[in-house]
């Protein structure tokens, strides 16, 4: 007879405690992803120490009374991680705001952020780019180098503007050429950095396109006009640091550097999206390859409900997007792939329909030409940074 196992009630489960403040988006997304973790894994429990309500005390005596066996903490100043270090249990720091002392870490690629927001923007044709950041903090410099190392590569010169105050950043912003590209180190810089911009009657994002870091979905999508911005995947970082501290408990060494997570790709909105600016027959153009880039259209289809000509479409595609309609494509049917890839276990021929490739083996070629890794490499470097053992 076949004896089932037993899966322990959370009541009945050893407990990681997670020391977080809540108010931002960010490190709520991390406590899911935490929280998804725990749901997969069915070994641990999640206790929340919430360092908005409860002191550093609390979180003592929390960790002895729910006899906690290891921490996760949003290090949101140097007395909680000092104090979470203090306590003597396995700890992970998932914080980026401040030096970590010796903790093990698990954190967003901060100059991987940079680089995807300057991609996206040359992308779309803005040589002219400015980032806006602040001075002091890591993650605001790390993201601000990887902007600066991906216009150094394109042969671009960036300006960066140390954030002192609303007045001084906008009197520097009037001297600068028009169009104008502005990468925000945080969604909240951006935004009102933006209404700024609308308020003196610049055009966005004709005049002015506006870029924030965080997808904060509340701050992207309040306003006139709703704003861009690079995902940070806490959810990915919440379930990889919950890894790392089950290796720690475990037994297993902790890492010697931060493990790094890549952002997502630009969630775009009306803040750089030109298309909203377009001549209609190309905006149109433009909206029917995103519909339907990946059912496996050719650059005939979209020719055929515009009527316009190859060359035409090409030239005021790549007037508006920086790149041509098959590249439009091809970067759509990529992004899908990515997302498939990282959030399913979908075999890569299901994979490859779903993108529009009817040729597993040539959707691979290209993925590969694309991103530099395979698909099943880059499968399991995603499952290897999340900790999915699925």
């Amino acid at each position: 007879m076949q004896v089932s196992k037993h899966i322990p009630s959370p009541y009945e489960r050893p407990c990681i405690m997670a020391s977080f403040s809540l108010a931002d988006e960010y490190p709520r997304e991390i406590f899911k992803g935490m929280m998804k973790y725990a749901h997969e894994n069915q070994r641990f429990a999640i206790r929340f120490h919430d360092q908005d309500r409860h002191s550093l005390e609390d979180l003592v005596e929390y960790c002895k009374s729910k006899a906690a066996v290891g921490i996760v903490v949003y290090g949101s100043n140097l007395p909680v991680l000092k104090t979470a270090r203090e306590i003597n249990l396995p700890c992970v720091n998932v914080s980026n705001s401040h030096p970590i002392f010796d903790m093990p870490s698990v954190l967003v690629d901060n100059e991987e952020v940079g680089w995807t927001a300057a991609s996206h923007l040359l992308r779309k044709g803005y040589t002219a780019q400015v980032f806006i950041h602040m001075k002091g903090l890591e993650f605001s410099t790390k993201r601000m180098m990887g902007w600066q190392k991906r216009l150094k590569e394109s042969g671009v010169m960036g300006k960066e503007i140390v954030w002192e105050s609303f007045h001084q950043t906008m009197e520097i912003l009037e001297d600068l050429p028009k169009p104008l590209a502005i990468t925000a180190a945080t969604d909240h810089m951006a935004r009102s950095l933006l209404d700024r911009c609308l308020n003196v009657g610049w055009s966005v994002p004709n005049q002015v396109a506006v870029l924030g870091c965080g997808n904060n979905e509340l701050i992207c999508d309040g306003g006139l006009v709703s704003l861009s911005s690079v995902p940070l995947h806490g959810v990915t970082v919440g379930a990889a640091a919950s890894k790392v501290l089950i290796d720690m408990i475990d037994g297993a060494p902790p890492p010697t550097e931060p493990i790094l997570i890549d952002p997502g790709e630009v969630m775009e909105r009306e803040s750089t999206d030109l298309i909203s600016q377009a001549e209609p027959t190309i905006a149109d153009a433009i909206r029917f390859i995103r519909t339907h880039a990946c059912t496996g259209i050719q650059i005939e289809d979209v020719l055929q409900v515009t009527n316009l000509s190859r060359a035409t479409l090409d030239r005021q595609v790549k007037k508006v997007l920086g790149h041509s309609p098959h590249s439009e494509i091809k970067k759509l049917q990529i992004e899908r792939a990515r997302h498939l890839l990282a959030n399913t276990h979908a075999p890569l021929a299901e994979i490859s329909m779903q993108c529009g490739y009817k040729e597993p083996n040539y959707f691979m070629r290209v993925f590969r030409e694309e991103v530099g890794l395979t698909p099943t490499e880059f499968r399991r470097d995603i499952v290897a940074k999340s900790g999915d053992t699925q």
